[in-house]
């Protein structure tokens, strides 16, 4: 029985990239359709006060999901994960997670929320005197915080006991958050995977420049997730598998027309 669970948790990760694609590409489309800038991510601001609200439990849920992880660790699991944690790549990782984690939090809902305060006493971040630009560098700096704290929660895992509806909510708030951030990297590199000739070559032509996307962009912003589902493959047929529907999992949140492309095959 204890052998069984432990394969089902081998591919945790594998299922959960595709359950992600699944639901990320309504909520995705849903975010595309509402988005006011071409460039970028830009939301109405009823929508950029909600994920505001859940950027301040995200916190939380982080530790949660980390403190799940490390709880139900194997010794070889962990002796991978501390080999893993003296390489170069991880250092990579790392220097990349808390710099677009950090980003895209204070340039896509913070900034245009205060912003937003500000227009409506007629001020703007160009023109006010700098008493009035401390705001927008004490919430850089909180959140810069926060990514610090994850970053060494990360290094030394935290190990409390989290019950299962605290677990599957933190993790619901990761999807959403995880969503969105993705959404706006889809209209960062919109047409860089041509789909005019099918799933097969939009996967294959796209592959040099989206390894960089995906080892610079993507698993930074999910490092958290990516972090407990890579634990969990305790064997290299599931780390391979892992790997790649991350991957897939990428492509089909940059390009969500992937999706029907990919089902048309069958």
């Amino acid at each position: 029985m204890l052998s069984s669970r432990w394969t089902f948790a081998g591919y945790k990760g594998a299922i959960s990239n595709f359950a992600l694609t699944l639901i990320s590409y309504y909520l995705s489309t849903f975010l595309l359709s509402i988005n006011t800038n071409k460039t970028e991510l830009q939301l109405p601001i009823p929508y950029l006060v909600l994920f505001a609200i859940l950027l301040v439990f995200e916190r939380r849920a982080d530790l949660h999901v980390l403190s799940v992880e490390f709880n139900q660790i194997s010794a070889s699991q962990l002796s991978r994960w501390q080999w893993f944690m003296k390489s170069w790549y991880f250092g990579i990782l790392l220097l990349m997670a808390f710099i677009w984690r950090t980003f895209f939090r204070v340039v896509l809902v913070f900034f245009p929320l205060l912003t937003y305060v500000y227009g409506l006493y007629g001020f703007r971040y160009a023109t006010v005197d700098w008493p009035l630009k401390i705001p927008y560098w004490l919430i850089l700096i909180w959140v810069a915080y926060r990514e610090l704290g994850l970053i060494a929660n990360v290094i030394e895992p935290p190990r409390q006991p989290v019950n299962v509806i605290t677990e599957w909510v933190s993790r619901a708030l990761q999807l959403i958050l995880i969503t969105f951030f993705m959404t706006n990297l889809s209209i960062m590199f919109k047409g860089q995977i041509d789909i005019r000739h099918g799933f097969n070559h939009a996967f294959l032509s796209s592959m040099p420049f989206m390894l960089i996307v995906f080892t610079f962009f993507y698993v930074p912003i999910r490092w958290v997730e990516i972090v407990g589902d890579a634990m969990d493959a305790s064997t290299k047929i599931q780390v391979v598998i892992y790997w790649i529907s991350s991957y897939l999992v990428m492509l089909t949140l940059l390009e969500p027309q992937l999706v029907p492309l990919f089902l048309s095959h069958f």
